[in-house]
């Protein structure tokens, strides 16, 4: 008898763990829609600015998600977000509970202070 057989105490452990990859599945699929369906915020942990590049504010995504291009808005000012970086490697999106780093295209430095929240338009 395999390992997985004793824990299931089953011989068709293989269905079982099949319904339990499945299940997994659903449950990512509705944590992907409540990330997308409520309201994303950004809570700001540090800014910097990078010449011929724009600034960046580093931090952690509160609640929903962020993509390329969304228009944002910080101390009443509407942006948009021109990159997304996560440990180095650029990305698409952002969800709840991660952390990145957002690139925002014409606004500077001085606008914005650790404790912020970034929120969509």
């Amino acid at each position: 008898m395999g390992f997985l057989s004793s824990l299931f105490k089953k011989d068709n452990y293989e269905e079982e763990l099949k319904k339990e990859t499945s299940n997994l599945n659903i449950q990512r699929e509705i944590a992907d829609l409540n990330n997308n369906s409520s309201e994303f915020s950004f809570e700001v942990e540090d800014v910097f600015s990078i010449t011929g590049r724009g600034t960046i504010v580093t931090g952690k995504v509160l609640t929903g998600c962020v993509r390329l291009n969304d228009m944002v808005q910080i101390n009443g000012i509407t942006t948009s977000v021109i990159g997304i970086e996560m440990f180095r490697k650029a990305l698409e999106i952002a969800n709840a509970g991660e952390s990145a780093g957002l690139l925002l295209k014409d606004i500077s430095r001085d606008m914005i202070n650790r404790g912020d929240i970034i929120r969509k338009c």
